[in-house]
Formats: structure tokens, C-alpha cells, sequence
């Protein structure tokens, strides 16, 4: 339980850090010699927000999923990757 309790204080820094870097990056755009287009800067941060968003349920999902033996080829390798990997098939 005390990991839990760990993230949620950590969550309690990091989302405001996060929302004040986004303020940051506005104030700077919004100062810069030419207008910004916010509709990019907007589709820019929402797929950054989602990817990070979408990142912990994907990695559950995946450690889920059964680990799979890797496929070992029947034939050895050729060219540069015999002196690499020589000894795999002896």
C-alpha cells in the first residue's frame, strides 16, 4: 500500500509542475515574434497528454500477455553474422 500512497504524493507535485510548464510554454509562444497557430500547439499537447495518459493501462495490458519462446532459426547464419554468432550452431 505505502507504493500507492507514494505515487498519489508524487501525482500531487507532478500535475501542477506539468500544468505550469504547459502555462510556461504558452506565455513564451504567445511572446514570440510571430502568433503561434494553437490549434497545432493544442493537437501537439493532447497527443502528448494521451500517449502519457495511455501508457500505464498499455504496459498493464502487455505484462499480462504470456511471454513467448523466441523462434530459433533451423539454418545458421551467413555473411558477417557466422563470425558473430559461430558458435550458435555448432
Amino acid at each position: 500500500m505505502t507504493g500507492t500512497r507514494d505515487l498519489r504524493r508524487a501525482a500531487l507535485w507532478t500535475l501542477p509542475a506539468v500544468a505550469l510548464v504547459g502555462v510556461l510554454l504558452a506565455v513564451a509562444l504567445a511572446s514570440w515574434v510571430a502568433a503561434p497557430r494553437w490549434d497545432a500547439v493544442a493537437m501537439g499537447a493532447g497527443g502528448w497528454l494521451l500517449a502519457l495518459v495511455l501508457r500505464g493501462p498499455i504496459a498493464a495490458a502487455v505484462a499480462k500477455l504470456p511471454r513467448a519462446e523466441p523462434r530459433r532459426s533451423s539454418e545458421p547464419p551467413r555473411g558477417p553474422a557466422r563470425k558473430w554468432c559461430g558458435s550458435c550452431w555448432s
